[in-house]
């Protein structure tokens, strides 16, 4: 699928700003570039699809053609396909700066030689789990520390859950 030109995610507003009374009837080429926030060459090339024209080394379209132009545009699914990418995109970027994040932290379990849990994880009545962390990865390391607990004496675990300890 071919690139979508970035000023298709601004149709809205570019017809918003087109259907002020006081806008101009006809646009020059600095107009477009402002508007469609394009370089000069694909100010041209806007302008002679929106049925513009030259006059000496002026390029010129109407508003309304160039509005006629934009709504086609609008109502072939362009504008709404450009806004989905734009959003998947940025949906992808955050996974992936998220991932990036947490695959920089490091979470390091203290070893207890005792084989007890931390002082900061404790069970205040049955069916209560009670935690004390600094920060997110404060609570990530005394999670990681109560299944390696689970892990290395589970009957141990089961006692101290169910209140037994």
């Amino acid at each position: 699928m071919p690139a979508q030109p970035s000023w298709h995610v601004r149709v809205p507003e570019i017809l918003a700003a087109l259907s002020v009374p006081d806008s101009p009837p006809i646009l020059d080429r600095s107009a477009f570039e402002r508007l469609f926030q394009v370089r000069r060459r694909q100010a041209i090339r806007l302008i002679s699809q929106c049925d513009g024209y030259q006059v000496g080394k002026t390029f010129l379209a109407g508003r309304e053609n160039v509005i006629s132009f934009l709504k086609t545009v609008k109502q072939s699914g362009q504008v709404d396909a450009a806004r989905g990418h734009r959003v998947r995109l940025g949906a992808v970027l955050n996974a992936a700066a998220n991932q990036r994040t947490a695959e920089q932290t490091r979470i390091v379990p203290q070893r207890r030689s005792d084989s007890s849990l931390h002082p900061a994880i404790h069970f205040p009545a049955p069916g209560k789990l009670e935690i004390s962390f600094d920060d997110a990865t404060g609570l990530l390391t005394r999670l990681v520390e109560l299944a390696t607990f689970a892990a290395n004496d589970f009957t141990r675990f089961q006692q101290v859950v169910e209140g037994g300890e």
